[in-house]
C-alpha cells in the first residue's frame, strides 16, 4: 500500500515538474520573440528616421 502511494506521489510530481518545465519554455520563447519583435521595431524607427530628414 505504501509503495503504490509513493509511486502515486512521483508520478504526479513528474507531471508536475513536467507541466512547469513547458509552461517555462514557453514563456522563455515567448519573452524571446516579444524582444525580437520590439528591436526589429526600434531599428526600424531608427532608419526611417534617417529617410524622413
Amino acid at each position: 500500500m505504501q509503495s503504490i502511494l509513493k509511486e502515486g506521489i512521483k508520478e504526479r510530481t513528474n507531471k508536475n515538474t513536467t507541466l512547469a518545465l513547458i509552461l517555462d519554455k514557453l514563456l522563455a520563447m515567448g519573452s524571446f520573440f516579444i524582444i525580437w519583435i520590439i528591436t526589429a521595431y526600434v531599428r526600424w524607427r531608427f532608419y526611417l528616421s534617417f529617410i524622413d530628414t
